[in-house]
């Protein structure tokens, strides 16, 4: 079964998803001088670790390792060139960041609340006015083409419809 198998392609993501809020811990090597940005694709163990532990250690030698970097209101990315090969990147908006290039964001955007909302909304996915919304979490996208803010919102659309799929 094709869906299920493309649920098992994405533990590798669903892990690093989880670990979301370690990224830019102290990490225990050097806590007062090093933080947590790596994630190693090939283990998932459950652990992150800093660019020390893994320029010395070689538990992560010949892996794939995933460094992810903390922009703008805290956002978690990562180079669209390095995750480009292992994640299907189509249809998540990707941001320009000056010294780093073209990034995605691994988390969705932290949305301020509307003053004078009901709580409902009767817009579209594209919003009022031709505003362009994340599918999944509604944040306002920059560019109209994109249907999602972050991976974190294309893998919790793909999930559901490969549960759903599953399901009926």
């Amino acid at each position: 079964m094709a869906s299920l198998s493309a649920l098992v392609d994405l533990s590798w993501l669903m892990a690093l998803l989880q670990e979301k809020p370690k990224f830019h811990q102290s990490c225990p090597c050097q806590p007062s001088t090093t933080q947590q940005s790596f994630f190693c694709k090939d283990c998932m163990l459950g652990f992150l670790f800093c660019e020390s532990c893994k320029n010395y250690s070689l538990d992560h030698r010949d892996h794939q390792v995933l460094q992810v970097f903390k922009f703008v209101y805290q956002r978690l990315g990562i180079r669209v060139s390095v995750i480009q090969d292992l994640f299907y990147l189509s249809d998540i908006e990707y941001d320009n960041i000056e010294n780093y290039g073209w990034i995605v964001y691994i988390d969705r955007k932290i949305q301020e609340k509307q003053h004078g909302s009901s709580g409902s909304s009767n817009s579209s996915k594209s919003g009022y006015k031709g505003r362009k919304e994340c599918e999944v979490c509604e944040c306002e996208l920059q560019s109209s083409t994109s249907k999602y803010c972050s991976i974190e919102c294309k893998v919790e659309k793909q999930t559901n419809s490969i549960i759903t799929s599953y399901d009926e």
